[in-house]
């Protein structure tokens, strides 16, 4: 066998490597995951979080801080964590971007601690109506695929069935493997903008 022919052969085969590692990657990380919004019913929530102005991207620190923090001061693991993007980032400049981060905690030890000085805000979501994607939540890239991938289709989904813009959730269960990509149809928009 010449030299040329093992070369091509090991060539082809490094190809074929990295070719299936990126496949394994993508499709582990939810690059082929089906993005299925449906109209359901979602219940009341406590949330512990901050504030955050600029990228997106950013928020991760605050969500951490607030469930690591809200852990050393309830005794108990955030088993949820969460963000709430107020604006669409294609009209708002990426510095101005509004959000908040933190986790979602159980009502009784949220009734327990309003009104007490905390390093981080405390407030009830009610219930209703709400558009949900579940996709797969298997590390940070997870995050950048769904936000790739839901928000278009669901953009689409709320425009055609004519419902306003409006103010997006992620809900990050770890104990699920999942994002929850929420749109709250029944919060108005100035209900959750109190938060900030």
């Amino acid at each position: 066998m010449s030299i040329n022919v093992v070369i091509t052969i090991v060539v082809i085969g490094v190809v074929a490597g990295d070719i299936a590692g990126l496949y394994y990657f993508a499709r582990r990380f939810g690059a082929f995951a089906p993005v299925k919004p449906e109209t359901t019913t979602l219940e009341p929530m406590w949330i512990a979080y901050n504030t955050h102005s600029g990228p997106y991207q950013l928020i991760g620190p605050v969500c951490d801080g607030v469930c690591r923090t809200w852990s050393e001061t309830s005794g108990s693991d955030a088993e949820l964590g969460f963000g709430l993007y107020f604006d669409n980032p294609r009209r708002v400049a990426k510095d101005q971007l509004r959000s908040i981060g933190g986790c979602i905690i159980p009502a009784e030890k949220a009734e327990g601690l309003t009104g007490k000085t905390l390093p981080f805000r405390i407030a009830s979501l009610p219930g209703g109506r709400a558009v949900i994607v579940r996709f797969p939540f298997r590390g940070r890239m997870s995050i950048m695929f769904g936000a790739m991938r839901v928000y278009p289709k669901m953009g689409r989904q709320i425009a055609e069935a004519g419902l306003p813009e409006g103010p997006m959730m992620e809900i990050y269960d770890m104990n699920a493997g999942e994002i929850r990509y929420i749109r709250p149809l029944d919060i108005p928009n100035e209900e959750l903008e109190r938060l900030l």
